[in-house]
């Protein structure tokens, strides 16, 4: 459940989360294929594998796709903005707090 949270927050967790899962969605479908025992398990796996498994991995590597967009159009935004990365974590510029103030205030113009 908070994979599909994260997901639909676009967060970057859930781009990992979808890409993992496109990659355990092709593997399972390989495997299933690969040891059908009988033909009846051959058809049955084939069937699976092109009308589920395949198609929800393509669904998961293209929101994985969408997500990771996101964050790579923003980020000549943030940079504008005066946020840098430090260790892995998106530091927001010393002033920063002061210039959003304005902002929280329930008088202020929209689009602040």
């Amino acid at each position: 459940m908070s994979a599909g949270i994260r997901i639909l927050r676009l967060s970057p967790a859930g781009a990992l989360a979808m890409a993992s899962a496109s990659a355990l969605l092709i593997t399972d479908a390989w495997f299933d294929v690969m040891t059908a025992p009988t033909t009846r398990d051959l058809v049955q796996a084939l069937v699976m594998a092109g009308l589920v498994e395949l198609p929800m991995a393509a669904v998961c590597i293209r929101a994985a796709w969408r997500i990771v967009g996101v964050f790579s159009q923003s980020r000549p935004y943030l940079q504008a903005a005066g946020f840098t990365v430090h260790h892995g974590r998106l530091v927001p510029p010393p002033d920063w707090q002061d210039r959003i103030a304005p902002c929280r205030d329930p008088q202020a113009p929209p689009g602040c």
